[in-house]
């Protein structure tokens, strides 16, 4: 019984470990490296969803120091070759969602 009531708690205490992510899904239309960003920028067709989360959302940012930059870069690159859509995940409240003003990507689909 206490492990049914703490598991009820944990569902229902707000803000516990919640990230609001926001999934974009579009074609991807330009990939750019910029001197003096920490990483990739992104643009995709389908950007509106994401507007006021940065100070900036014309392109997103694959940060250099995502786990998995280099996968992520190589299905950025065959999405756009291969036209097909691609979908990207940002974060809504992380304390990182942000990186150079630019919407940060943290998960990534094909």
């Amino acid at each position: 019984m206490k492990k049914l009531l703490l598991a009820l708690f944990l569902l229902f205490t707000p803000g516990i470990a919640s990230a609001k992510y926001i999934n974009v899904e579009g074609e991807l239309t330009v990939i750019l490296n910029w001197e003096g960003h920490n990483g990739h920028l992104v643009k995709i067709s389908n950007m509106q969803s994401t507007a006021g989360i940065c100070p900036r959302n014309d392109y997103y940012i694959l940060h250099q120091n995502h786990q998995f930059v280099k996968e992520n870069y190589s299905l950025l690159l065959s999405a756009r070759v291969s036209g097909k859509p691609v979908k990207v995940v940002v974060s809504d409240d992380a304390n990182n969602k942000c990186e150079d003003g630019f919407p940060r990507i943290f998960h990534l689909y094909l």
